[in-house]
């Protein structure tokens, strides 16, 4: 803040401060008169007569005086605030309108910021109340500066709280998800809570090209273009590394070694200018981000290795005994239709996900005979089928990053009326992805071939699904599958499962 801006401020704070109004009303009390106050700005000594003219006018209309002010009554006050600078004490005015009239200079600490004008009907002001007012207006004059110091220290700290407080929510954004298509909106969102902009918009690096991946705006969603980094200035500048801040825009670059992406902000929502405070607290966001965007595509990457790493060993079943393995490939997509219905979360569905494709795992370990017997079976041979989900549980369980598949796998054999195996667990004990399980694994062993049964069509089956809502099934479930059903998710799915079936 240079010197002008001060003593700007200072005038601005003690007039808002109301000291002004209570030293009139000490004054009218201790002289029984009738006083005015002006406070007036350093920068009067600089005005020419005409403007301090004006000045005295508006401020005298403003107190409601009713005084003529004539131009040789101008020039004293005007020869007083100029020897008031130099001599920096109280100076006396001599006027035709008044009986009695002062400058006081609002004096601190060698800089002069500004004078209170004081004049005086009806009465006068002696020693004692000249001293009472100067050692008010010190008192007051103090308290301003004081005011003024701590709005700077707060505007300084400001940013830097607000930087702290962003790293501790993007830590707990960077533990609320892994999935960088949920992560990217929610940093787009808290980085437009935190700065007050009216939009945020995250990019992604795809080549040589800035992708928007995630938008959040206060109104309707605007039109985002993507941005080449060779042939537009502004993506030359953030493949440097720069920081670009405009009073409208700014663009913080998201670099780990290379550009990973960028955050760009448009105009803030009080219409005042981005500023230096707002670079750092998003460059404070943009560091953390970059941990939660490269921890999320890390674990999208270990994900994807995974999951086809399960789809290769689900095949071990198909190259044991081709006629028998009963889940196609679509069976996934089965699955997810009714998780997605139910509302399950991401994570949850990821763990269904590997589940279904390692289900029937165990049956590497009953005899194929068993598996391809037509008719019915002997209680032994039913007594191996039942075991294979604690089979497959046995074998999942030895990979520790699959331990929250485990008891999906083990349990997708249990019944909602708890007469199923291989525990007897009953309604809500047993674990949402088994009972989102059990709704597909019966609906698709319904519609596709088994040795031991004859198959039905697509609508008997579901009605199958309805009769054993509350029995077999969850009521909820069946619901959510009953749901797919009607947007037609199901017949799709279906058809494409017999297909792969067919083609065996």
């Amino acid at each position: 803040m240079n010197e002008l801006s001060l003593e700007k401020k200072v005038i601005e704070t003690i007039a808002g401060s109301g000291d002004i109004e209570r030293l009139k009303y000490h004054l009218d009390s201790l002289t029984g008169g009738n006083t005015f106050l002006i406070l007036l700005s350093r920068i009067t000594t600089h005005h020419t007569l005409e403007e301090l003219k004006s000045v005295l006018k508006s401020a005298f209309k403003e107190n409601g005086v009713q005084v003529k002010v004539t131009t040789k009554c101008v020039e004293e006050i005007q020869r007083k605030l100029k020897r008031c600078v130099r001599s920096k004490k109280i100076e006396e005015i001599k006027s035709t309108f008044v009986d009695q009239g002062w400058i006081f200079p609002l004096y601190h600490g060698g800089l002069i910021y500004g004078f209170l004008c004081l004049f005086i009907n009806k009465g006068r002001l002696d020693s004692r109340l000249l001293r009472f007012v100067e050692d008010f207006l010190m008192l007051s004059l103090e308290k301003a500066l004081k005011e003024i110091e701590l709005i700077k220290v707060h505007s300084n700290l400001r940013p830097r709280a607000i930087a702290l407080s962003t790293v501790h929510t993007v830590h707990r954004l960077i533990s609320s998800t892994l999935n960088v298509d949920e992560l990217l909106p929610r940093l787009a969102r808290l980085c437009l809570q935190v700065t007050r902009s009216k939009t945020c918009i995250i990019y992604m690096r795809k080549g040589n090209r800035l992708q928007p991946s995630a938008i959040a705006n206060i109104n309707s969603q605007p039109r985002v273009k993507s941005l080449n980094l060779e042939k537009s200035k502004i993506g030359k500048a953030l493949n440097e590394g720069a920081v670009i801040l405009t009073s409208r825009r700014l663009w913080v670059p998201l670099i780990e070694e290379e550009l990973v992406g960028v955050i760009s902000l448009k105009e803030k929502q009080n219409g005042k200018p981005f500023d230096v405070n707002d670079r750092e607290i998003v460059t404070v966001f943009a560091e953390q981000a970059i941990v939660a965007i490269k921890n999320a595509q890390l674990y999208e990457t270990q994900s994807k290795i995974l999951l086809e790493s399960l789809k290769t060993l689900s095949k071990t079943l198909d190259v044991k005994s081709p006629q028998t393995y009963t889940h196609p490939l679509s069976f996934v997509d089965l699955v997810m239709a009714i998780a997605d219905e139910y509302g399950v979360s991401s994570k949850e569905k990821e763990y269904i996900k590997y589940a279904t494709l390692l289900l029937d795992t165990g049956k590497v370990a009953i005899p194929e005979e068993i598996l391809k017997k037509p008719g019915r079976l002997t209680p032994d041979e039913y007594q191996s089928i039942m075991e294979h989900p604690v089979k497959s549980a046995e074998i999942v369980k030895s990979i520790k990053s699959l331990k929250p598949v485990v008891p999906i796998i083990l349990y997708h054999h249990e019944r909602w009326d708890g007469k199923g195996y291989p525990r007897g667990l009953k309604g809500k004990k047993i674990p949402l992805g088994a009972r989102i399980l059990c709704v597909a694994d019966a609906f698709e062993a319904m519609i596709c071939h088994r040795p031991y049964k004859e198959s039905l069509n697509i609508e008997q089956a579901v009605e199958e699904i309805k009769k054993q809502r509350g029995k077999q099934f969850d009521p909820d479930v069946v619901d959510a599958f009953l749901r797919a059903v009607k947007k037609g998710k199901i017949k799709k799915i279906a058809c494409r499962m017999l297909e792969e079936i067919s083609k065996k």
